[in-house]
């Protein structure tokens, strides 16, 4: 009862946070947005967003395992970083774009592969729909 509870709350708070962001989005409020997805980590997980910024994408899910973050918070956090990326690329910052957009597939992928259960995509379907958005970013740039 209580993991059900604390993950609909994560995310309803996750929803909010996406939601500020697609309308600042919306209303080309480029750096507005990008401050608030950088106050939302530290009130959504507890963690800095220069930390995450500036890990690798391999070296992600470790660091934010010795953060003690769980699967599902990753897994938002996956998420968040798409939005980054999308962000980045309103604001034509391409290598940071690109970098997010890394950061955020790398981590869906490591959590799919490592947290069974979790999603329920068919491998061979998500491995299509990850090709098909990596070649995307590369026309995109």
């Amino acid at each position: 009862m209580y993991h059900r509870d604390y993950f609909l709350k994560l995310i309803e708070e996750a929803g909010r946070v996406l939601h500020m962001l697609f309308t600042l989005r919306t209303e080309k409020r480029i750096p507005e947005a990008m401050t608030y997805l950088e106050e939302s980590f530290k009130s959504l997980f507890g963690i800095d967003w220069d930390v995450v910024r500036h890990t690798e994408p391999e070296a992600l899910p470790a660091c934010l395992r010795e953060m003690g973050l769980d699967a599902e918070r990753m897994d938002l956090i996956s998420g968040l970083l798409q939005e980054a990326a999308h962000l980045s690329f309103d604001a034509a910052n391409w290598e940071e774009s690109k970098h997010y957009a890394r950061q955020g597939l790398f981590l869906h992928a490591w959590l799919n592969d490592n947290e069974p259960g979790l999603f329920s995509m068919e491998r061979a379907a998500r491995d299509a729909w990850f090709e098909e958005l990596i070649a995307g970013l590369g026309e995109s740039a």
